[in-house]
C-alpha cells in the first residue's frame, strides 16, 4: 500500500523544508504541485523554487481553483492507496 502527500503551492516556501522533511518520513510519494498564476487569475512573479529534498517531485501548471490544483495533483498520485493534501504555510 503506498502513500502519498500533496503540497499545492505558489511562492510559500518559508515552511515548505519542514514540511517536506516530515512528509517524506511518512510517505511513499510527497509531490509538490507548482501554480504559476495566483487563483484569483492574477499575474504573479513566480519565484525561483529552493531545493527540494531528495525524491521529492515537482509539478507545475496553471488551475483556475485551488479546488482543481488538489484535484490534479490527486490525479498524479492516483497509484497512491491513500493520499494526504498539506498546506505548507
Amino acid at each position: 500500500m503506498k502513500i502519498g502527500a500533496l503540497v499545492v503551492c505558489l511562492n510559500e516556501w518559508r515552511y515548505m523544508a519542514a514540511v517536506l522533511g516530515q512528509l517524506a518520513e511518512v510517505a511513499d510519494r510527497v509531490l509538490v504541485l507548482r501554480c504559476t498564476r495566483a487563483f484569483s487569475g492574477a499575474p504573479v512573479e513566480v519565484l525561483p523554487a529552493p531545493a527540494l529534498p531528495l525524491g521529492v517531485e515537482l509539478a507545475m501548471g496553471t488551475w483556475p481553483s485551488e479546488a482543481a490544483a488538489r484535484n490534479a495533483g490527486l490525479g498524479l498520485l492516483d497509484d497512491c492507496a491513500y493520499s494526504f493534501v498539506v498546506d505548507s504555510d
